[in-house]
């Protein structure tokens, strides 16, 4: 069932088995794996079907730090940041769920084994075939080796799900479901919790229509920097860790480096990537042996075989050669200090506190992706295939500012099995409210050099069969 709040006949009030706050890759992956189930399943969305300008300045905010795009890296209606996300998918590097004893606040309270059940059913939902991820190996051009003699780079494969816009595709399936409504235009009002748990939410459109939903289970699932904002302007909701915001992480974008090649080369781009790291390979990553040996984490580096305009490409280049541009995604500590807060300077047509988004990141990560890149330089001189020029003054000088981040907001509701070092459990259970839930990538500990969506799928699905364990569906429903 699809309703609006905005609409006059629209109930005012609600009760449900579990109520879910946002309709975006994990509030819609959650709904649907619920269809069926027997449990009455209310999903709130603050938007409408389609963007609206108005809606979307909810998400504006204040930046203090390195430079960060708050209010254009989502969007606010049905959907979610699927309407404009790319498709990309891949699962956390294995070793990467487990603690690193050289990355301060790693491992994941559970184990890879777990994720890769859901990992598989994500496949299914994102279209993506079948989980064999970890099947493909490069045979590098010329490889590059640590110090101790151990491989520096294995590959890392991702694919692109063809159902991008999960809002369109799935929501026709969701408005059959006779278990499942949906009411668009639900802004969710600070929260007030009666102990340890929630009693009710208020919800209100932009015309101060109001109505309350009143749930045994609340899944916060609006994604990593709304998440917080929703639990720190609710008087801090489930923050004794004082966890909430705190840990903030993307990953570190850069193009501060180009692969120069001849032109007979550049002229054919798919020959040339075959040369570097053959399809189905997307990239190289730093090993896990390398990380181990040299303290790093985990970073993917890859030349793009596409053309360049002048006007961008890096300045020394010899004209008798071309230049493709060399790209970095590295992984971030979680870092306490990396944030996001309130802004009692700024407030939103609810007078609820804006953001203020600091983002920070570390030396180790430095490190990371200038040690990826030289390896990457001198595997490719070696191969013959080109050389790749790294501009000293944003590697080196200007660091951390030629980063651009990829819109992968994570960690400010992380996960952790000790209450005090996180806000949520393995199961994404809040610590301190017994009846709320929260999803998607604000619970990761780490972020690896993986795009996020294929985890917050599988991450949804996970929550899906924990919910079915635990909340007896009442039968009530309307």
């Amino acid at each position: 069932m699809l309703l609006d709040l905005e609409s006059p006949d629209t109930p005012s009030s609600y009760d449900a088995d579990v109520c879910i706050v946002g309709a975006g890759a994990a509030g819609i992956t959650l709904a649907r794996a619920l269809i069926g189930s027997g449990i009455d399943v209310l999903l709130l969305e603050a938007g409408g079907l389609t963007y609206d300008e108005e809606s979307q300045k909810i998400y504006d905010a204040t930046v203090d730090g390195l430079r960060y795009y708050p209010s254009i890296c989502r969007l606010r209606y049905f959907g979610g940041t699927t309407n404009h996300w790319e498709g990309w998918c891949g699962p956390m590097p294995r070793q990467s769920i487990g603690p690193r004893p050289w990355m301060p606040r790693s491992g994941w309270p559970l184990s890879a084994d777990e994720l890769d059940t859901y990992y598989r059913l994500a496949c299914e939902v994102l279209s993506l075939g079948a989980y064999d991820f970890l099947d493909h190996q490069a045979v590098l051009p010329a490889e590059a080796l640590t110090p101790a003699g151990a491989p520096f780079f294995d590959s890392f494969y991702l694919k692109q799900s063809q159902p991008r816009r999960l809002g369109e595709v799935y929501r026709q399936e969701l408005v059959d479901a006779p278990n499942v409504r949906i009411l668009l235009h639900a802004n969710v009002l600070p929260i007030q919790a009666d102990g340890r748990s929630i009693r009710e939410l208020t919800v209100s459109t932009f015309a101060n229509r109001t109505a309350k939903v009143r749930a045994r289970v609340y899944v916060i699932a609006c994604g990593a920097l709304e998440n917080a904002r929703l639990l720190l302007a609710s008087n801090n909701l489930a923050n004794s860790s004082d966890a909430v915001g705190r840990y903030f992480m993307d990953h570190l974008f850069s193009t501060v480096a180009g692969a120069v090649v001849p032109a007979a080369d550049y002229r054919d781009p798919i020959a040339f990537k075959a040369k570097v790291h053959p399809d189905p390979v997307a990239a190289l990553r730093i090993s896990d042996q390398a990380q181990r040996e040299l303290g790093l984490l985990n970073c993917g580096v890859w030349t793009s075989p596409v053309y360049v305009p002048e006007s961008l490409r890096l300045p020394g280049v010899r004209s008798i050669n071309e230049q493709y541009p060399v790209l970095v995604m590295g992984e971030q500590c979680a870092l306490p200090d990396s944030r996001v807060t309130l802004d009692p300077a700024a407030v939103d047509r609810f007078n609820v506190p804006r953001l203020k988004v600091t983002w920070k990141v570390d030396d180790q990560a430095q490190q990371t992706v200038r040690r990826a890149l030289l390896s990457y330089a001198g595997m490719i001189a070696r191969s013959g295939v080109g050389r790749v020029f790294i501009e000293p003054m944003k590697s080196e000088i200007d660091w951390p500012f030629a980063l651009v981040s990829p819109c992968h907001s994570s960690g400010t509701t992380r996960m952790s099995s000790d209450p005090r070092e996180g806000v949520v459990n393995g199961d994404c259970r809040a610590h301190d409210i017994d009846n709320l839930y929260i999803v998607g990538s604000s619970v990761f500990p780490t972020i690896a050099e993986v795009n996020p969506t294929m985890t917050i799928i599988a991450l949804a699905l996970r929550l899906a069969d924990e919910l079915k364990s635990v909340v007896r569906p009442s039968g009530t429903g309307g």
